[in-house]
């Protein structure tokens, strides 16, 4: 085989394990929490352990931030890295994979949030490093 054909066949081969991947990635971010969220603002209220209400804020879900996935970040100012919650097994995992489910966490204080969306409603449990926890219900604008 010339050494034209071998550039030849291995750019064709290039560009379909390219394309195979694309599609792969896109297919899996459609069907994860991921599409559900990003691009969506929810009005949020909560109630922490040991101090009561938290008050009202707005939280956001976009891409672009820390995480490879996507971010929920809150009107005053902090930036959670996210992904869908996982599946599968050690042999078979299914990372990124929920419907529904995502875990997030705050890199400076490892504070962590894990929430369910429902229709245009989100219940979400947070956590702090001394494991005091909060509970947060938000509405989808």
């Amino acid at each position: 085989m010339g050494k034209g054909k071998v550039l030849f066949t291995s750019a064709i081969f290039s560009a379909f394990v390219i394309a195979l991947l694309a599609n792969s990635f896109s297919a899996q971010a459609s069907g994860n929490c991921q599409s559900k969220l990003v691009g969506k603002t929810y009005n949020c209220t909560g109630v922490q352990e040991g101090y009561g209400s938290l008050g009202d804020f707005t939280v956001e879900f976009e891409t672009g931030g820390w995480s490879q996935y996507f971010d929920l970040v809150f009107s005053e100012g902090a930036d959670y890295g996210c992904s869908c919650e996982s599946s599968g097994s050690v042999d078979s995992p299914k990372y990124d994979s929920s419907s529904s489910t995502f875990v997030c966490e705050e890199a400076a204080t490892g504070f962590g949030i894990t929430g369910k969306a429902s229709g245009k409603k989100i219940k979400a449990q947070a956590v702090n490093g001394d494991g005091a926890t909060a509970l947060i219900f938000c509405t989808q604008e």
